[in-house]
């Protein structure tokens, strides 16, 4: 009976040291690097308020969890909304595993460190200053070229802002200016995106990562007019916002289309007369939407030439 008794206790002991074995998140912040290509990391931060909870950041924005399931030495964090979870094994305070996100099929390993609020680690000083509007051009010279807006607020080194496009933004982004490298990021359940930039003066050019399955280049530019007005020079310290454009590619050709141009000039001479600087009067063109986006381009004039600017000014 005795041995009985002895045995009994030793089997509660041992289960009650196999409870004590299960590893919880522990309060306080932690850094997530995801793995990118080009061996880049895509880093966020978040803070745990308790075992069942944890706020994510990415600039101003906040994002809840609690859906948070422990088993032995595993963690499952489930993402509000969004059909992604976090899978993980704890390695001491630590934790690392695979990022799954089922609506898109994808698949992103990840680290987590403990006691980490630092998104980016600067290495150097900042060279630059950001803070303004940058017109941008993603995957320039490619089929899927479009252009963006960077909208972008720096202080010190620390940078927010995020990228406009014609159908939304890149959300909430968060980085910093390490020397002349601009590294901006965020996650939110649905999106992983990382920005790497190398900035020169009133120019930058880099990639945009998203998640390990894409990547893409941008770059900032710069338009110039013909005429000696010293306003003529498109960037963001004459007009407030520069622009971006697709990367130069002499094998396939951009064009840029300027509207409803033309000012008192135009009033005082017309079409035909002689304008400021001697620059005469480009080809103007009617656009009419046919069907969808199926245009109907008609030659209202053709650009003024040579002989008949001589001709009004009497040669």
């Amino acid at each position: 009976m005795r041995y009985l008794s002895f045995l009994l206790l030793a089997v509660i002991f041992i289960s009650c040291k196999d409870l004590d074995t299960i590893n919880i998140l522990k309060k306080g912040n932690y850094r997530m690097v995801l793995d990118v290509q080009d061996n880049e990391e895509l880093p966020f931060i978040f803070e745990v308020t308790s075992d069942s909870t944890l706020t994510i950041f990415n600039a101003d924005e906040r994002i809840d969890v609690d859906e948070i399931r422990y088993a032995n030495d595993s963690i499952y964090i489930k993402i509000p909304v969004f059909q992604s979870y976090f899978a993980g094994v704890f390695e001491g305070e630590n934790f690392s595993g695979q990022y799954i996100n089922k609506t898109r099929n994808r698949i992103v390993p990840f680290a987590a460190t403990y006691d980490k609020d630092i998104r980016f680690s600067p290495e150097a000083a900042a060279d630059f200053d950001v803070s303004g509007v940058w017109e941008v051009v993603f995957s320039k010279g490619d089929k899927n070229e479009y252009i963006a807006k960077g909208i972008f607020e720096q202080d010190g080194q620390h940078v927010t802002g995020t990228f406009r496009t014609t159908t939304g933004d890149y959300r909430y982004l968060e980085g910093i200016v390490d020397g002349s490298t601009l590294r901006l990021s965020t996650y939110d359940g649905a999106h992983a995106f990382l920005f790497i930039a190398d900035l020169n003066y009133n120019t930058m050019e880099g990639q945009f990562y998203s998640g390990n399955h894409w990547k893409e280049p941008f770059e900032r530019v710069f338009l110039g007019g013909i005429s000696c007005d010293s306003e003529d020079f498109y960037n963001s310290e004459q007009h407030v916002s520069a622009i971006y454009l697709p990367k130069y590619n002499k094998n396939k050709p951009l064009y840029i289309g300027f509207f409803n141009t033309g000012a008192y000039q135009e009033a005082l001479s017309g079409y035909g007369g002689i304008k400021h600087c001697l620059i005469p009067s480009p080809k103007t063109l009617v656009l009419r939407d046919v069907h969808d986006e199926e245009l109907e381009v008609q030659v209202f004039c053709d650009s003024q030439s040579s002989d008949s600017m001589l001709s009004a000014l009497g040669y």
